[in-house]
This record gives C-alpha cells, sequence and structure tokens, in this order.
C-alpha cells in the first residue's frame, strides 16, 4: 500500500545511498603449526609393505626371478629405511624443535597483521567514513543532472499552489522555481512538462520536482495510483536526475510546514546537513494514496472542499 508523501530517488542516487567503499579480502593462509615427527613411521612402512606383497608376485614372473629372493630384497629395502628413520630421528627432532619454537612468533606476526588489517577495514567502514563515501559520491553522479530547458511556461497555478508556494519561498527562498519547462523528447508534437514547484541548487545541481497531487479536478480524476502518464512523467524526471517528491494536495493545506520538512530533509540526504529550522516541526501526517474509482468517489462528494475551505 502507498502513501504520501512520495519520495522517489534516481536510480543511481538511491544505489548511492546504501554503498559502501570498498575494502580488501585478507589473503594470508594460517600458518601451520609443524608436526612433532615420529621415530618410525609405521604408516608408511605398512604401506609399503603391502605394495611390496602384492607386486613381488607380479615381477618375479616378469623376471623369472624366485618369488622368495624378490620378497626378501623387498624387505630388506624396507628394513633399512626403518634402520634410516631411526637414525635420523635426533636431527629431526632437532629441526622440529627449531620450528615449533619459531612458530609461536610466526603465529604472533600472522595475527597482529590480521588484526591490523581487520582495524583498517573497520576504520574505511566507521559511520563517518560512509557517511562521507556516499555523500561525495551522490555529489558526483549530481554532476550528471540535466537541467530544464527554459522558463515561461504558461501551466495555470492553482489554489492549493499559490497557498504552498508562500511557505516553500519563505523557507527555501530563491531555490524555488516556478513556470519551469522540461522537454520530453518522446513526443513530437513538443509536449512538455511544467513541475509544479522546482528546488533548484545550482552549486551542486541539485533539483527536485515538487508536485501537489490532487484527486480530481472538476469531475473528473486527476492524479491516482493507476494512471500511466504519472508514472511516465516521474520516470522521465528521474532519468534526468530530478528527485521527484509528491505531496496530497491535502497534506500541503493541512501541514504545510511539515511538508517543507519532508523537502529538508531530503536535501539533508544529500548535502548531509540537517537543518535546525525543522527541529520543532511535526513530522508530516501520511495520506494513503488513491485509485482511480476512489478519486472519483471523492469528485462526486467535493471532497477536496473539506480542506480548501480553510484557504478562504
Amino acid at each position: 500500500m502507498s502513501y504520501y508523501p512520495i519520495v522517489a530517488m534516481p536510480k543511481a542516487i538511491a544505489e548511492a545511498k546504501s554503498a559502501l567503499p570498498s575494502i580488501k579480502e585478507f589473503s594470508e593462509v594460517r600458518p601451520e603449526e609443524p608436526v612433532r615427527p615420529k621415530k618410525i613411521n609405521y604408516t608408511l612402512l605398512g604401506v609399503e609393505a603391502a605394495i611390496a606383497t602384492s607386486a613381488v608376485p607380479l615381477f618375479s614372473y616378469i623376471w623369472h626371478l624366485p618369488f622368495w629372493q624378490l620378497l626378501a630384497i623387498e624387505f630388506g629395502a624396507i628394513a633399512l629405511q626403518a634402520y634410516a628413520q631411526i637414525k635420523s630421528f635426533p636431527n629431526r627432532i632437532k629441526q622440529y624443535e627449531l620450528e615449533h619454537n619459531k612458530f609461536t612468533e610466526v603465529l604472533k606476526s600472522y595475527a597482529r597483521r590480521r588484526y591490523e588489517h581487520e582495524q583498517s577495514n573497520k576504520l574505511i567502514r566507521s559511520p563517518e567514513n560512509v557517511a562521507k563515501f556516499r555523500q561525495e559520491r551522490i555529489l558526483s553522479i549530481l554532476q550528471n543532472t540535466r537541467s530544464h530547458d527554459r522558463n515561461g511556461s504558461d501551466a495555470l497555478i492553482g489554489k492549493s499552489e499559490k497557498y504552498f508556494g508562500k511557505y516553500l519561498f519563505s523557507y527555501f527562498k530563491d531555490k524555488i522555481h516556478t513556470q519551469l519547462v522540461v522537454q520530453n523528447p518522446n513526443y513530437d508534437d513538443g509536449y512538455h512538462y511544467t513541475p509544479d514547484f522546482a528546488y533548484i541548487d545550482d552549486q551542486i545541481k541539485l533539483y527536485i520536482d515538487i508536485e501537489i497531487d490532487e484527486p480530481y479536478s472538476g469531475s473528473k480524476p486527476l492524479h491516482y495510483l493507476e494512471r500511466q502518464s504519472q508514472q511516465t512523467r516521474d520516470t522521465h524526471f528521474r532519468s534526468l536526475g530530478w528527485i521527484v517528491i509528491r505531496f496530497a494536495e491535502e497534506q500541503v493545506v493541512r501541514q504545510p510546514e511539515s511538508c517543507c520538512k519532508v523537502i529538508a530533509d531530503a536535501i539533508a540526504t544529500i548535502t548531509g546537513e540537517r537543518p535546525l529550522i525543522f527541529t520543532n516541526t511535526p513530522d508530516l501526517r501520511q495520506v494513503r494514496c488513491w485509485n482511480k474509482a476512489e478519486a472519483e468517489e471523492m469528485a462526486r462528494n467535493k471532497y477536496r472542499n473539506t480542506y480548501l475551505g480553510l484557504l478562504n
């Protein structure tokens, strides 16, 4: 279920708001502890004996030598290997002890490098650095924002727009613009869009299309969920790099300052600076988006009169 206000960001900005600075994986493998050598490796000798027992008959047949003779040679070789293991055991133990003593320092050095790597990654992704990274990325994306085409639109200005405009100009001063023309190249007849209001910060190229959605005009539905042309319009503005903020008309009439707070919060997600002026301003009450049938019902009941009457 959808509710007003609707804040629609360009895809690149939405992705940048959740992006994280890249970090490097720790590629070092943990050192393996030296294995204490055995005086005699019975497993190795057993495997060799098993192989010899199964292979001797074959070699006896191929070389035409007595079975017992080959078997004696094989087991003699195994016995010599066992003797060599016994003789080398003291040296192997000594080498093991040297490596084992070094291993403690090697492991400490590995643990220190791993810890330093983890701390470096934590610093890269600290809240402060992540916020800075995202803001810089968003500001870079904004440089590709396309401006409006010209001024001087002849679009009519409604009663609620005139009322809300006073608050917008009061809080955002000369950054608020009206009667702008934004061409849609998909229409050959020169059809263009006119934002109800546009917030423009030329210094960082931040453009916000601020729209007031009336449920009907006269007796006909005007803005409603299923209206494809409205969705196409918002998609076009976002493709230009604009942020689109839509309010229900009832919201800008009943809570104009809270609507300005929504705009200020959207700006703060770009600049990182939250205005103190709205600290005590209550949050905007949500209004459920309506469908076409509900807009028609509102028109029959003249629902807009319930809040537009407050402007008289």
